[in-house]
This record gives C-alpha cells, structure tokens and sequence, in this order.
C-alpha cells in the first residue's frame, strides 16, 4: 500500500512541475512578447533619414 500511495505522490509533483515550467514558458513567450512589442512597436528600426530606411 506504501508503494502505491508513494508513485502516486511522485506522479503528482512530476506533473505538477511540468505544468509549472509549461505556464512559464507560456508566460515567457506570449507576456513578454506583448511588452516587447508594445514598447518597440517597431520604431526601433525606423530612421529619420528617408534613404536609409529605403536601404533598410
């Protein structure tokens, strides 16, 4: 009975963990990707000269 109660404890945390690392890299990638373009919103590559943005 031991045994049984033990894997399933282990089975918990493993899949407890692995949901965990999933939501942060689902945080990571989507949370994160929103801000970056948020505070470039793609003026970063964006010249004030005309002919280097044509180069661009």
């Amino acid at each position: 009975m031991m045994v049984k109660q033990r894997s399933t404890v282990t089975i918990t945390l493993i899949s407890f963990l692995i949901v965990l690392v999933l939501g942060f890299l689902f945080w990571m990638f989507l949370y994160k990707g929103i801000q970056q373009d948020k505070s470039y919103s793609g003026a970063k590559y964006v010249r004030q000269n005309a002919v280097e943005n044509r180069l661009l």
